[in-house]
C-alpha cells in the first residue's frame, strides 16, 4: 500500500478510536514515556509546559523530506502528520500511563541520588571547604537515615 493510500481523513475522535485496531501494530508505543514511534519514523511525544499539553515531534525534518521522497506532496505530508497525531492522542488515551507508588527504599535512592547532584554543584559553584562539603553531605545522610527508621514521615 503507498503512503497516500494510508492517509486517512477522521472526520471525528470516534473514527479514530474504531480504527485502533487496525493502526496500533503500526505504532511502536512506550507507555512510560508516554511517546511512540510510527512504522514510518516519525516520533510524537507528550510534553507538558506550564500553559498546557503539548506534541513534540521527534526527527520531523528527516521524516517530512521521507515523505516528499515518497512522493507526497506538502499538502498530502500535513495530512499524514494530522492523522498521525491524532492516533497518538487516542493511543495515549486507550494506554494511560499509571504513576506506581514508590517504595520507602526506591524514595529514599531518588533523594540519595539528588543529594549527590546537590553537593556535586555546591562543590563547583559554591565557596564551600570540603570540610563544610562533608559536614552538609553527613547532615544530608542523617536525615535520609531518620526518614528510613521513621518510615518516610
Amino acid at each position: 500500500m503507498s503512503l497516500k493510500e494510508e492517509i486517512r481523513n477522521y472526520g471525528s475522535k470516534e473514527e479514530v478510536e474504531a480504527d485502533y485496531e487496525r493502526y496500533k501494530e503500526e505504532w511502536r508505543y512506550n507507555v512510560e514515556d508516554e511517546s511512540g514511534i510510527h512504522k514510518t519514523g516519525i516520533g510524537l511525544r507528550k510534553v507538558y509546559f506550564g500553559d498546557g499539553l503539548k506534541m513534540e515531534y521527534r526527527g520531523y525534518d528527516e521524516w517530512r523530506e521521507k515523505m516528499r521522497s515518497e512522493g507526497l506532496t506538502d499538502d498530502e505530508t500535513r495530512a499524514y502528520l494530522r492523522m498521525l497525531k491524532n492516533q497518538f492522542i487516542v493511543m495515549n488515551e486507550m494506554n494511560p500511563h499509571e504513576e506506581k507508588e514508590l517504595t520507602l527504599e526506591e524514595r529514599i535512592k531518588i533523594i540519595e541520588k539528588n543529594d549527590e547532584k546537590r553537593l556535586k554543584l555546591m562543590r563547583e559553584y559554591h565557596h564551600f571547604s570540603e570540610e563544610e562539603l562533608s559536614q552538609i553531605a553527613a547532615e544530608l545522610k542523617a536525615s535520609r537515615e531518620r526518614m528510613l527508621k521513621d518510615g518516610g514521615r
